[in-house]
């Protein structure tokens, strides 16, 4: 079960600024940035998440612009330049940030998330998106938003120019030795030359290949033509689902997609997004929650609406059914037909609609008290509706701390009740930098307790199930031992019972399709590392025609 932690410092309400507990003065505050990190690391978190847009957002609604909605970010760090401070302040927690393919070059993007996979020694994620706000366009020289298709054509163009330039430089096209005087090998080096509908990128990149080869992909569009550019393209799929029905139609959806590109279902993983209001009892948790609906006033709540369905909500009686609201428009679709299906579904007025969707950001929203949280997470997560989750706290930073202390051991332990003897299964993927064997160069000569560092209990970390290279999770704040032994295919095949699922040979390594990872990957070789999932496609080797460069004269 994957964990990534929404890195949003407004938290996922958007009542949540004025909570007592809340952080103050949340706006650029790489103090508060800083702390979250930590937080979601010391939790055994794998991942952060920095959503983004391009643009001041709901200047047409004056009541939601001054509370400012969660999603809309008026006043944050580009999210590149962030995670790439958060890099030197943590040593395991993958980075993942935004960036659009509509109104962005694919030269800047590779070369943004190279640097970033180097500074953080191969911990980065592109969360790949087409850009939903017609508005973003306005600041990009374009007077209207870029028709769907079009982004969409784009996005698949930019995505591959993306990985060929990841790929200009062999993993050892920089010997630096300076006895020889060869700072870097010509041979290990070729041009793209790409020539496409949109784009015409030369390369090299002028960055070495990235620590994990490719950086991790994510995106999440669940409309046709974004799930198609998912399954050709993503590893990670974030997901909006009301209930766990739609869920799995989405998840089947999703992984029946793959095998047209060659691909397996466990090469792309598919995170659920979902609030998460917890509490010792289930009477505080509910106690939260309304405390957060009091400090929303019904104009906010109401244009907060009208922002995610994309249509003046104030046109309807605020007591009257919420309407189909059936036609395609430019901006948001998929969270939209969520809510409107959610809607219809449940026979919702507006007022209630806005009510519903207020506190998850339109997203899931999972209330109660340790147990029934960790209860639904294991539903989902064993019925095949996601791999994991995108865990919104509804308050920054203490709905996340509490997630860690009440719910995380609890989920852990009902995780390793299965009962299977060969292997306990083990919750999420250790996000370690680059998901590496001992044996990989940037792991290679460290000490043992400088791979598996002790836990906070000072117990040094075993491998789940006792065999292969997986990693214990720390000890939770209670003082349990939590374990999660990541990203192991053999773990995942015991809970279903399948052959196979013993430990591998010696050294970490098992044969291909075993959803178990292989060592970083050379070019030529046979594997790569990857931080988040394990089997799936590899990046193709360094290969084409050496870039000819011009020869000194002598």
């Amino acid at each position: 079960m994957i964990l990534a932690a929404n890195a949003n410092a407004q938290g996922s309400h958007v009542g949540e600024w004025r909570h007592p507990t809340a952080w103050d003065k949340p706006a650029s505050n790489l103090e508060n940035a800083v702390r979250l990190a930590r937080i979601a690391e010391a939790g055994k978190f794998d991942l952060l998440f920095l959503a983004d847009g391009n643009g001041v957002r709901n200047l047409d609604k004056p009541d939601l612009f001054a509370a400012t909605s969660p999603s809309d970010r008026p006043g944050v760090f580009e999210p590149v330049t962030l995670l790439s401070a958060l890099a030197m302040v943590t040593r395991h927690i993958g980075l993942v940030a935004t960036t659009t393919t509509t109104y962005d070059e694919p030269f800047a993007v590779a070369r943004r998330f190279a640097s970033l996979d180097h500074i953080s020694k191969g911990r980065a994620g592109w969360n790949l998106v087409t850009t939903s706000n017609p508005g973003d366009a306005l600041n990009f020289s374009h007077d209207a938003h870029v028709a769907r298709d079009d982004r969409y054509a784009r996005a698949g163009e930019l995505a591959k120019i993306v990985k060929g330039l990841w790929d200009s430089w062999a993993d050892d096209a920089f010997p630096q030795d300076k006895a020889s005087g060869r700072y870097l090998d010509p041979s290990r080096v070729h041009a793209l030359n790409h020539k496409g509908a949109h784009f015409s990128v030369a390369g090299p990149l002028n960055a070495p290949r990235p620590v994990q080869g490719h950086p991790v992909i994510f995106s999440a569009g669940q409309s046709e033509t974004g799930k198609e550019l998912s399954a050709a393209t993503a590893d990670c799929v974030f997901a909006i689902e009301g209930t766990i029905d739609r869920a799995q139609q989405l998840y089947a959806d999703l992984k029946g997609r793959l095998a047209k590109y060659g691909r397996t279902p466990e090469s792309l993983k598919v995170l659920s997004g979902v609030t998460i209001f917890v509490g010792e009892t289930e009477a505080e948790a509910d106690a939260l929650f309304q405390e957060l609906e009091d400090l929303v006033p019904p104009a906010v709540g109401l244009d907060y609406l009208s922002k995610m369905v994309g249509t003046r909500m104030a046109a309807y009686p605020l007591d009257g059914p919420m309407p189909s609201l059936d036609s395609e428009h430019v901006g948001p679709t998929g969270i939209g037909k969520a809510i409107i299906a959610m809607a219809a579904a449940e026979g919702l007025t507006v007022r209630q609609t806005y009510k519903r969707i207020l506190p998850q950001m339109a997203g899931n929203l999972f209330k109660g008290n340790p147990k029934q949280i960790a209860d639904v997470m294991e539903e989902w997560y064993r019925g095949k509706a996601c791999d994991g989750f995108m865990i919104a706290a509804p308050v920054v930073p203490t709905g996340l701390e509490r997630f860690i202390r009440l719910v995380v051991p609890d989920c852990s332990a009902a995780a390793c009740s299965a009962g299977n003897t060969r292997a306990p299964p083990c919750v999420g993927i250790w996000a370690s930098s680059g998901r590496r064997t001992n044996s990989s160069p940037m792991r290679r000569g460290l000490p043992q307790d400088e791979i598996l560092p002790p836990n906070r209990a000072g117990r040094a970390r075993a491998p789940c199930g006792g065999e292969g290279p997986g990693l214990a999770r720390a000890a939770a704040p209670r003082g349990r031992a939590l374990r999660a032994g990541r990203g192991h295919g053999s773990h995942r095949a015991a809970r279903r019972g399948e052959p196979g699922a013993a430990a591998g040979p010696a050294g970490g390594g098992r044969e291909p399709g075993r959803g178990l990872r292989h060592p970083r990957r050379r070019c030529g070789g046979e594997g790569r590392a990857r931080w988040l999932y394990a089997a799936g496609r590899q990046p193709r080797a360094h290969g084409g025609e050496p870039l000819r460069l011009p020869q000194p004269a002598l």
